[in-house]
């Protein structure tokens, strides 16, 4: 009677999501009922697998030329901003992101289009972010390594018995 597949399935923004878009969504988010503005930010990642499938977030502020930072994004040419759909330049903060559900009540849907897309990184923006990315991969392989090798270690030290201490061995009394 009802096919359950189309009910639940996702928004075509959503099915049509990949890495470099910009969207609409309140960051940072609040606990309090007051809901954070619609801001732009840069999706950066893009997990389907899983039962739930999130998409990894970069918020965009106005770009000032003095706060800068070696994991921001900056799009600042005119071709650039306006591919992306913003009114000027942006930098998006990859330092601090954010993993959200896809189904997320918080995306902000434009009404005209009923999407919260507003555009695409391109051209010396796009290839920033994905040095940036490789970066960021890089360091979160070399963090899991390093917290394996110390569990390793510590199990290792666990499993070492203790040393024999002969009666000579004890201090004077």
């Amino acid at each position: 009677m009802f096919d359950f597949d189309q009910m639940c399935a996702l928004p075509t923004w959503q099915t049509a999501l990949s890495v470099g878009v910009i969207l609409r969504f309140p960051f940072p988010m609040s606990d309090d009922a007051t809901p954070s503005a619609p801001r732009p930010c840069l999706v950066l990642e893009v997990e389907r697998g899983g039962a739930a499938p999130r998409m990894v977030l970069a918020p965009g502020a106005t770009h000032e030329a003095n706060a800068r930072d070696c994991y921001d994004i900056v799009v600042s040419s005119p071709a650039e901003f306006r591919a992306a759909g913003l009114t000027r330049a942006y930098r998006f903060q990859a330092r601090r992101p954010l993993s959200v559900a896809l189904g997320q009540s918080g995306v902000h849907v434009a009404l005209p289009v009923l999407s919260p897309v507003m555009g695409r990184l391109t051209g010396s923006a796009h290839a920033r972010m994905q040095r940036l990315r490789a970066r960021l991969h890089a360091e979160h392989d070399i963090a899991s390594e390093r917290r394996r090798e110390a569990a390793a270690a510590a199990v290792d030290v666990s499993l070492k018995p203790a040393p024999l201490r002969l009666r000579d061995d004890l201090p004077a009394g």
